[in-house]
């Protein structure tokens, strides 16, 4: 086999996105902290899945379209770092290919691996090494070195898994933090597993096997045929939105000691979750409970219908991409991206992204910030909906603030997005929600964007923060030995104590904290949804009494991490 078509290349993509599928969980498990916050599996899963999507009924035989469409649909769906890097690697692999390529050769398929490389270097201000870069600049770089040397398809993937492969068991090497928690890097894991699962079509297409069917339950919706033959597609702020589907337990918890839930009212669950959209279907079978319904904001049906129970499973599935990639004529997925200057105004905006609605409530009412993005049903946001969070401000003038640091990129290329003769935005990567709020309580709408912009940044730099998590595995961290179940204290990234007192890490972690700033002003405390009563006023108690500040309490209900804690001079 000495050349691929475009089908060719789709199915290698889709044995790609199935691998990660089916790895998806053990990614997840290579992250380095012991807190299930940096989910680097499931982001390249959404991101990767969302893309074949974009692809699947996609009916094309140019290499560049294909390429260039499942390149975008990455970039539009990429969450997190490892999804935004993902996106730029296949966006410089696309750059290989002409309009009209009909085959491409196993030159082609080196030079876009060679562009590949460019394109993921490029996207990262300090690339670091022992990441998902090392993976793709090893295979790039032997790859040109041994141009001549492969004379099917087949030798060509065998000797990219082999190098893809030496160059991830490497990554401990390249990072101590690797090295010291006895893991390869899972960004380059992954990478390793796109690159086998496009190996494993090739062995099949060498074999003159039939591809394995996909599996439309596991990514590919099921095309519903009446709603896309007979709605035309609208360009609006919504779209077709999401079609939103769950099963639930009434009255099951996930862990032992959550709050009590509420008491089933059947007819109001019903009344209320009707109102959030259309094409409302109910089943209620002893302590089951089944809904579907199409809407635009499904963080808001999990949030509501989790006060009664505990959900089993979840679909949820953007109809509008699904309308895009069956009616390929109506339009384009750059529709999705317009703005519309009729609407913008000069007046500054400040817009974030936020853990959950308790913190949007809070913005809201306390700062006036009326644009912010929810991600708790999502944890980490896709680039497309961080766009349409700027696209909803309809200022020509925003900043925008994160709360994660797996968000910035992602803000980045969203930014990228916006034309530049349209907007002015400016983003202050903050890392953690303590730092955000601090920063938007800086923000004056009376003020220029610019003359906010430079007191905000300035003040970026005197804030120090710190958060509270327990450990959901054994690690030992630069010299921190962490046990299951411990709850650790994390500042600048770093595990710095760990206990299983909590009182013990809030009182260290504090210390930590005031120790780095000198004449602090404003302390912020941000307590999750395990945290107990009795903890959140020994937090209060101690900064007022031990420093003399009284910290600004909020309870923002966010899982994971019991306490976020921030301070401003």
């Amino acid at each position: 086999m000495k050349t691929i078509n475009a089908q060719q290349l789709k199915t290698m993509l889709k044995y790609a996105t199935d691998n990660i599928v089916a790895y998806c969980e053990y990614i997840d498990e290579l992250n380095i902290f012991p807190v299930p916050d940096g989910d680097t599996g499931t982001n390249m899963k959404i991101t990767i899945t969302g893309a074949y999507n974009e692809i699947a009924n996609l009916a094309t035989n140019d290499l560049s379209v294909l390429t260039k469409t499942f390149s975008h649909g990455l970039l539009l769906n990429a969450h997190g770092n490892s999804g935004v890097i993902l996106s730029q690697i296949f966006k410089g692999f696309s750059l290989q290919f002409m309009q009209n390529d009909l085959e491409m050769s196993i030159d082609d398929m080196i030079g876009a691996l060679a562009k590949a490389k460019e394109s993921a270097y490029k996207a990262v201000s300090f690339p670091v090494e022992g990441t998902i870069l090392t993976v793709i600049r090893e295979v790039a770089d032997k790859l040109v070195n041994k141009k001549r040397s492969f004379t099917t398809f087949k030798n060509l993937f065998d000797f990219i898994c082999l190098t893809s492969e030496t160059a991830l068991n490497k990554t401990p090497d390249l990072l101590p933090e690797l090295k010291e928690a006895n893991v390869v890097d899972s960004g380059a894991y992954g990478l390793n597993k796109i690159l086998e699962g496009m190996r494993e079509a090739i062995i099949a297409f060498s074999n003159n096997k039939k591809p394995l069917d996909y599996d439309s339950n596991l990514i590919i919706p099921k095309k519903t045929s009446s709603l896309f033959s007979t709605k035309k597609f609208v360009d609006d702020n919504n779209g077709f939105g999401y079609c939103c589907e769950f099963i639930m337990n009434l009255g099951s918890k996930v862990i032992a000691n959550q709050p009590k839930k509420e008491k089933f009212d059947e007819q109001g669950f019903k009344k209320h979750i009707k109102s959030m959209g259309d094409s409302f279907v109910y089943a209620h079978d002893g302590d089951l409970v089944k809904v579907h319904i199409h809407m635009i904001k499904p963080h808001e049906l999990l949030e509501y219908a989790s006060k009664f129970g505990e959900f089993n499973k979840i679909k949820i599935e953007n109809m509008t991409m699904q309308f895009i990639a069956n009616n390929p004529n109506e339009t384009t997925l750059q529709t999705k991206l317009k703005l519309d200057e009729k609407d913008m105004t000069n007046e500054p905006k400040l817009c974030a992204i936020v853990p959950t609605d308790a913190v949007a409530k809070v913005y809201s009412k306390k700062l006036a910030v009326k644009n912010t993005l929810n991600c708790f049903s999502t944890n980490i946001p896709s680039t497309h909906q961080i766009f349409s969070l700027i696209k909803e401000t309809k200022s020509k003038n925003i900043i925008l603030i994160t709360n994660n640091g797996n968000e910035i990129m992602a803000s980045k290329e969203a930014i990228n997005l916006v034309p530049q003769k349209k907007s002015t935005i400016h983003l202050l990567p903050a890392k953690d929600i303590a730092t955000s709020y601090l920063l938007a309580l800086a923000f004056d709408p009376n003020k220029s964007l610019n003359d906010n912009f430079k007191t905000m940044s300035k003040l970026f730099k005197t804030i120090v923060s710190g958060k509270i998590a327990m450990s959901v595995k054994e690690i030992s961290y630069r010299k921190v030995n962490v046990k299951v179940g411990d709850y650790i204290g994390i500042m600048n990234d770093n595990i710095i104590i760990s206990s299983k007192n909590i009182s013990f890490i809030i009182k260290k972690l504090i210390d930590e904290l005031f120790d780095k700033i000198r004449k602090p002003k404003k302390v912020v405390v941000i307590y999750g949804s395990d945290a107990s009563i009795s903890d959140v006023k020994d937090v209060e108690k101690y900064i007022y009494e031990e420093y003399g500040k009284k910290p600004i309490m909020i309870s923002g209900q966010q899982t994971i991490y019991y306490f976020y804690i921030g301070i401003s001079r």
